[in-house]
């Protein structure tokens, strides 16, 4: 019961769109499942700040939003996203390969290569309602704790510019 109160105040409360970047993903995803927010307004967002944020920090190395409004469509053609995710934005790490995306784990010699298949984590969080709707920097290979590498250079700390945002997640940290 205390469970379903608290969803009912989630589903009471104003979504201040421009301001849900800054809310966890479990209330987020609460205003998805109360259908005070869809996936396409959730993209919208995420793009909006990755716009205004990504010059800096270099975190989001791969957009793919094209990919992301179509399976957004999907949803709101067959009735609504699968849970638990509800059709939230998600992005994941340079590593995890994405169907008909640029999946280069920071390497040189996988700088143009686009992904065939996409990785069991992925399918995972699609399957859950995820929509992937980029890539982040990550050092090559996985292998550092600062995240640069030399094909999209370094993830910076969004805090403080002058610091490292670290690794092998720099990117997601971001």
């Amino acid at each position: 019961a205390h469970h379903i109160r608290r969803r009912r105040r989630a589903c009471e409360a104003e979504v201040a769109l421009d301001a849900l970047w800054r809310s966890p993903a479990a209330a987020v995803v609460q205003q998805l499942e109360c259908g005070q927010v869809t996936p396409a307004k959730l993209i919208d967002v995420a793009v909006r700040r990755i716009a205004a944020t990504n010059a800096a920090t270099n975190a989001v190395v791969t957009l793919c939003e094209e990919r992301a409004r179509a399976r957004a469509a999907s949803f709101a053609q067959s009735g609504g996203a699968p849970g638990p995710l509800f059709g939230l934005p998600v992005l994941v790490k340079d590593n995890q390969a994405v169907a008909g995306v640029r999946c280069t784990a920071g390497a040189p010699m996988h700088a143009t290569r686009i992904a065939a298949t996409t990785h069991p984590l992925v399918e995972a969080l699609e399957a859950a309602g995820g929509v992937v709707l980029g890539v982040t920097n990550m050092p090559e290979h996985a292998a550092g704790s600062h995240t640069f590498n030399p094909v999209f250079g370094a993830t910076h700390n969004p805090h403080d510019l002058g610091r490292t945002a670290g690794g092998s997640t720099g990117g997601g940290a971001a």
